[in-house]
């Protein structure tokens, strides 16, 4: 990501004001919607519950996620042990 040329050009656009979310967020990362949350020094992460659209799609959701394990483009299932030995 080169973040002088995405400058750049939002500013030749007109929209560095406007925009300015959007270079914050290629540096830091962007909001994922996901409140604050504080569960204990045991439990350092939280994992929201799926929306609902989610279930309604689950074979087609659980079709794809089959295929890009067997690609090796993914892992799991996903294990709490796992989970905490990434942080």
């Amino acid at each position: 990501m080169n973040i002088p040329r995405w400058k750049e050009a939002l500013e030749k656009a007109g929209l560095s004001k406007t925009s300015a979310d959007v270079l914050n967020g290629f540096v830091y990362g962007f909001h994922q919607g996901i409140s604050e949350h504080d569960l204990g020094p045991d439990i350092p992460f939280y994992a929201p519950p799926n929306h609902s659209s989610a279930s309604q799609a689950q074979p087609k959701i659980e079709e794809l996620i089959q295929k890009e394990i067997a690609a090796g483009r993914m892992f799991g299932p996903p294990r709490h042990s796992i989970q905490m030995g990434r942080q």
